[in-house]
């Protein structure tokens, strides 16, 4: 999805949703992409076919941002994020300003585990991109601050509170950190797009 930018930043494409197992699965088995981190019983998201459509888990923020580089993007700043999210529209949630519910985010432990990517339509941001709240925690290519190399987590997972979804939270993890709430998407220069 295009985000045309403002004042304060160029053009850009977002993934319309997280990157899924397929997709990570096609980047390991190019060679581009390493293996990502599961463990325990998780690793059955990997496994099983039926998961592949569900949001690409366990992966730090180096293979998140290594997956993007592959295909000419990258990680998005916290403020590509946020606008594509609908900050400039003054939103609490990407949808607008009432609370989650079972048909616009999975926060909460609503559904008791990850949900399909995209799966929730009415949620929705101004600029038709889905998920960004719930379901995954996404990395962002910012760091917390100078001094402290943890990279910014934005979105809330599917076990995060409804305040942990809202468009101005963030959360911070070393990028060496993965876990079963860490996803990410990518972001691309508007006038070179990956089209596979």
């Amino acid at each position: 999805m295009l985000i045309k930018g403002n004042d304060y930043i160029q053009p850009f494409y977002i993934d319309q949703i997280p990157v899924t197992i397929k997709d990570y699965k096609r980047c390991l088995q190019s060679g581009k992409c390493t293996f990502q981190h599961y463990r325990y019983n998780y690793t059955n998201f990997y496994l099983e076919k039926f998961y592949e459509i569900f949001p690409v888990t366990f992966v730090n923020w180096f293979d998140a941002r290594t997956y993007c580089n592959a295909y000419g993007g990258d990680l998005p700043t916290n403020y590509q994020w946020s606008l594509s999210a609908g900050l400039d529209y003054g939103f609490d949630y990407p949808w607008g300003v009432s609370l989650p519910n079972l048909s616009n985010a999975n926060l909460d432990g609503f559904y008791q585990m990850l949900t399909p990517a995209g799966w929730l339509p009415k949620g929705a941001s101004p600029y038709g991109i889905l998920d960004m709240t719930g379901n995954v925690r996404e990395w962002v290519l910012d760091e917390i601050y100078e001094d402290n190399d943890n990279k910014l987590l934005k979105g809330g997972g599917d076990n995060d509170s409804f305040s942990d979804g809202k468009i101005d939270t963030y959360f911070d993890h070393g990028p060496t950190s993965s876990g079963f709430n860490r996803g990410f998407r990518c972001v691309y220069p508007a006038d070179s797009v990956y089209i596979d």
